[in-house]
């Protein structure tokens, strides 16, 4: 893949964009040197399952909660904020939450 520009980043992402990904490996970026992340589940939660949904990941090092840069060869390029949620620091979870509220 291309490196990633703050142009070339998603910002649609949706639960139907990692579903068929689910046991694929992305590559999250900490400065230069990748680090393998494999997604383990994309569930979609709320009225809207495919705006609100969890992902979660294993990496095969501990990582600080935080925004990373990750690409996926179908998927693409984008910031995921990551969050450990094991004592080990090797599995984690990401929020996704694009409901809208209608008045």
């Amino acid at each position: 893949m291309t490196p990633a520009t703050p142009d070339s980043l998603r910002t649609d992402l949706a639960a139907s964009d990692f579903e068929p990904h689910v046991a694929t490996t992305f590559t999250l970026w900490l400065g230069d040197r990748p680090v393998p992340l494999v997604l383990d589940s994309a569930d979609g939660t709320g009225a809207d399952p495919d705006r609100s949904f969890v992902l979660r990941f294993t990496a095969a090092e501990a990582l600080a909660q935080g925004t990373y840069p990750v690409e996926h060869e179908a998927v693409g390029h984008m910031a995921i904020f990551l969050v450990p949620v094991d004592a080990a620091g090797t599995r984690y979870e990401a929020v996704f939450n694009r409901s809208t509220t209608a008045d």
